[in-house]
């Protein structure tokens, strides 16, 4: 698959409703993540602890056991999102960058960031039509 990019366009009635777009992160390597903050400077936490903590929070955060929450840390179940493949301009770097659309029930024009979108055109505020 493929994106193709082209100038913005009237959507007109083809919408069927309207969803937040933004981008999604998905926590890939708990492992990597505890050793980080285990070994960062001024932590009074071992690696041990660390990893326990970070299983009860797993737990508590998905409503799971803390024996499945262990499971998940082990090896983490990722969710398919649709994606693109990109490149920094800065240092060169591929990276997927992971999408979630998120259905509402009417247009939204961002509140306090008054329908402003990053980058990447993505907004947590502001909606785009669905079609």
């Amino acid at each position: 698959d493929y994106i193709h990019i082209k100038r913005i366009a009237e959507v007109g009635d083809k919408a069927i409703g309207h969803v937040l777009v933004k981008r999604f992160r998905q926590q890939k390597n708990y492992e990597k993540r505890t050793r980080k903050f285990a070994s960062r400077e001024g932590s009074k936490v071992g690696y041990e602890e660390a990893k326990a903590a970070s299983i009860a929070h797993i737990a508590e955060q998905k409503g799971i056991s803390l024996e499945a929450a262990k499971q998940h840390f082990e090896h983490p179940v990722l969710e398919q999102r649709p994606y693109i493949k990109m490149a920094s301009l800065e240092n060169k770097h591929k990276f997927s960058l992971e999408i979630d659309q998120q259905q509402v029930e009417q247009a939204q024009q961002g509140g306090e960031q008054g329908g402003k979108f990053n980058t990447y055109g993505f907004s947590t505020h502001t909606t785009v039509p669905h079609w």
